[in-house]
């Protein structure tokens, strides 16, 4: 910040679109203003230009607003019991589904995790549809009382189960989480990113152990890793409030990892500006800078 203002007040002045695209996307706020107290589109000689950087931030607060669906977004691993097509009978695997990658992987074993998997299905065929928890009057004469199935179509149908009700819910709302994130990033043009691994959140999710706990530090990791803050933190700190719900993430008595709810709460991003009593008229905010 100049005398001459931000960045994006040089870039307003001199009508540069590459540029003023290039920065609003990367978070500059055109509210801030220069030693003469003219925000960024006072200071456009163009009516276009102020045009495009009020076209260009709405489009970047509807992209954070989408990605705060997918706050409850975690790798989730565990074993899980798997009803085998042919004798009906139920075999315990141990699953890794990983939303960051696309990727659902199915081990023989937890020792065969994660150097020798079984079987890798990627999230993009599993149909968000087909993926339910199985109700009573969708059971099965085979399927056992005290288990809670759930199907998976990808694309054929496959059932699995747990003796834990919480952590099943679990796993079909991981599944569909998944699935609707890697939709998202398909519509939005973009490939599955590697978010560092410090930066991921893990949930052990296991009927073996009856486990549902997360990884450490949850509370901080999750808003980078699910948001990418890449666009969320495109909105700064005078453009918006970034407000972190804690759950009850505290320890148990018996000295485990924090059990975690079946959705994680945690970040809701406010799109409301700090000077938002502040409105702004392009045209006339054109004119008055033509007419100097």
């Amino acid at each position: 910040m100049t005398s001459r203002g931000s960045a994006l007040h040089v870039a307003s002045r001199l009508d540069d679109e590459e540029s003023v695209s290039i920065l609003v996307e990367a978070g500059a706020d055109w509210r801030i203003t220069d030693d003469r107290g003219r925000n960024c589109l006072e200071v456009c000689t163009k009516e276009q230009t102020a045009k495009l950087i009020i076209k260009k931030e709405e489009h970047r607060l509807k992209q954070a607003e989408n990605l705060n669906q997918f706050a409850s977004l975690a790798i989730l691993r565990g074993g899980l019991y798997r009803t085998k097509t042919v004798f009906l009978q139920l075999k315990q695997k141990y699953f890794v589904l990983d939303p960051y990658q696309g990727s659902l992987v199915i081990y023989e074993s937890i020792e065969q995790y994660p150097k020798h998997p079984h079987e890798t299905i990627p999230v993009e065929y599993i149909k968000l549809e087909g993926t339910n928890l199985l109700v009573d009057d969708k059971r099965s004469w085979h399927m056992k009382k005290d288990h809670h199935y759930f199907e998976i179509h990808c694309p054929q149908k496959r059932i699995l189960a747990a003796k834990n009700l919480q952590i099943a819910v679990r796993w079909v709302e991981g599944i569909k989480d998944a699935v609707k994130y890697q939709q998202y990033l398909a519509r939005v043009g973009r490939t599955s990113e590697v978010v560092p691994a410090e930066d991921q959140v893990i949930i052990d999710c296991d009927d073996a152990t009856n486990r549902l706990a997360s990884n450490k530090e949850v509370i901080t990791k999750v808003t980078s890793s699910i948001c990418h803050t890449r666009l969320t933190k495109s909105i700064s700190s005078n453009a918006s409030s970034h407000h972190f719900k804690q759950s009850n993430a505290s320890g148990s008595s018996d000295g485990h990892s924090p059990v975690m709810p079946n959705k994680i709460n945690l970040l809701s991003v406010s799109s409301k500006r700090s000077d938002s009593s502040r409105e702004y008229d392009i045209t006339a905010c054109s004119s008055k800078v033509n007419s100097n």
